[in-house]
């Protein structure tokens, strides 16, 4: 097996725009083992000024971040010329692995998982839009990337909210360029498609895409292409859940109403409101 530094890396796990994720073992004294994710940049990127300001950027935000909803970043660094963050090993899919297989049996997850599920992430996005730095004042993180990919769902039913990669801190540098849109554009909000700054309210907006499509098996805005779907999404006219899914309950269509809203000052105020809401 490859070695990298103390770790030694066992399969490739994925490849990304900017990085390739490994499951690894990290060794210790004694001969203590435990396996990790490695995520490092990918061999070319290492030198572009751009995206290794947006790897240390998310390292610099995750190693500070300790929840149960959210990965925890175990170890940062430069090994052999690249970048590198370890994370803590989800033993399980992410949520749109789950989603896909759903699909495919043509069945919807159970309510009471559905909701299990996006409470979850709602718990770990309060823990982190509340987060404060050493001098008490709050770091103001907006996710700005919510996405069923970005939820890992654990063999033993821990959901927990990951990668912070384009996550933004109040006084963190400005690592896109000026006008320039990141995210997926299917778990956008309206202000993150104008490229207006953005609050946690914007997480809240995505977390409600993310519930609508858990619950119903599809997304709330669709598009034959992203400049369609944006404009759809910007229009604001949905289907209520329970139009879709009879077992949906209308009290859900309100909640989702809310979290959807188009204006920022008409949805939940805050994550753990919306939790508790539903």
């Amino acid at each position: 097996m490859a070695t990298f530094g103390r770790y030694e890396i066992l399969e490739r796990l994925a490849t990304g725009g900017m990085a390739e994720v490994y499951r690894a073992r990290a060794w210790s004294a004694g001969g203590v083992s435990k396996d990790v994710v490695i995520k490092k940049i990918l061999p070319g990127y290492s030198s572009d000024p751009e995206f290794r300001s947006l790897f240390i950027h998310e390292a610099r935000i995750s190693v500070g971040l300790t929840h149960s909803r959210i990965t925890q970043v175990l170890d940062f660094g430069l090994m052999d010329g690249s970048y590198f963050i370890a994370m803590e090993l989800v033993d399980g899919p992410d949520l749109g692995d789950v989603l896909v297989a759903l699909r495919k049996e043509f069945a919807l997850m159970p309510l009471p998982a559905a909701i299990h599920v996006i409470a979850d992430v709602l718990e770990g996005l309060d823990y982190a839009h509340r987060r404060t730095g050493v001098d008490g004042q709050p770091l103001a993180i907006v996710h700005r990337d919510i996405s069923p990919n970005n939820v890992l769902v654990s063999r033993a039913g821990e959901v927990k909210l990951t990668d912070f990669g384009i996550a933004r801190a109040a006084g963190s540098p400005a690592v896109t360029q000026v006008g320039r849109v990141r995210g997926k554009p299917q778990y956008m909000s309206p202000e993150q498609i104008r490229g207006r700054p953005l609050d946690g309210r914007s997480d809240l907006f995505s977390c409600g895409l993310l519930f609508y499509e858990i619950l119903t098996g599809f997304p709330a805005y669709v598009g034959s292409d992203d400049g369609i779907l944006m404009n759809a999404i910007l229009r604001g006219e949905f289907e209520p859940p329970s139009g879709r899914v009879k077992d949906v309950p209308r009290a859900l269509d309100a909640v989702l109403a809310r979290a959807l809203h188009l204006a920022e000052d008409q949805r939940f105020a805050t994550a753990g409101e919306f939790r508790q809401t539903l």
